[in-house]
């Protein structure tokens, strides 16, 4: 359950229409943190991921690490692995040992990638600049984001690290009581990647089950 969470929160923004006076300093700061992640080149990052389900007054929290080179990511956690090579997604569950294989849409696949916020805002949010802040002793500055379309999403609230402009937490809350926290730890930054770091290599994994979705 942890995995569908991180994999459709990381990443949740899809269908939105534009309406509405938007906030001048809170499009700056998120143009000056879209940017920040184009020039950034290749990024390992490692997060900690919060899982609230305010109905149930339950919390669940896990660790892991993404990289990330244009829109190809690689996602790894203690439960599941998941690859996007730009075309194909596959997601190995580790207590089960099974791969799912699905080709997700433009808006999916943005989801999965925090560089996806950071350009998604442009089209079917109103934001709006909520102040400075400290996270864990950073100073940071705070957008919020409504949807423009009603749905499952209520809001966004993204905290950008006033030093390098790039997000340090991103937190979805949702209609449903179920809201997602990702707090990013550490950056490392113009990285090289191979190609093949972004796929399923079956060799890794000779036991897992391979299920096509596409």
């Amino acid at each position: 359950m942890k995995s569908i969470h991180i994999i459709t929160t990381i990443l949740l923004l899809s269908t939105w229409v534009a309406f509405g006076q938007q906030d001048k300093k809170a499009k700056d700061l998120l143009d000056k943190a879209s940017t920040a992640f184009t020039n950034a080149g290749g990024i390992k990052a490692s997060f900690s991921f919060t899982l609230e389900n305010t109905k149930a007054k339950t919390n669940e929290a896990f660790i892991g690490t993404i990289s990330m080179s244009g829109n190809k990511f690689l996602i790894e956690t203690p439960d599941y692995t998941a690859w996007y090579n730009g075309v194909n997604q596959w997601v190995y569950m580790k207590a089960t040992e099974e791969v799912n294989l699905t080709n997700p849409s433009p808006d999916e696949t943005q989801m999965m990638n925090p560089a996806g916020i950071l350009t998604g805002y442009q089209k079917g949010f109103n934001y709006k600049y909520t102040g400075a802040k400290t996270l864990d002793g950073k100073k940071v500055d705070e957008v919020e984001l409504i949807p423009q379309k009603k749905g499952e999403l209520k809001k966004i609230v993204i905290q950008l690290d006033r030093t390098n402009r790039l997000p340090v937490s991103i937190y979805l809350q949702n209609t449903n009581g179920m809201n997602n926290r990702v707090k990013i730890a550490k950056y490392q930054t113009n990285l090289q990647f191979p190609d093949n770091l972004f796929s399923f290599n079956k060799s890794k994994y000779p036991n897992a089950e391979l299920i096509d979705l596409r």
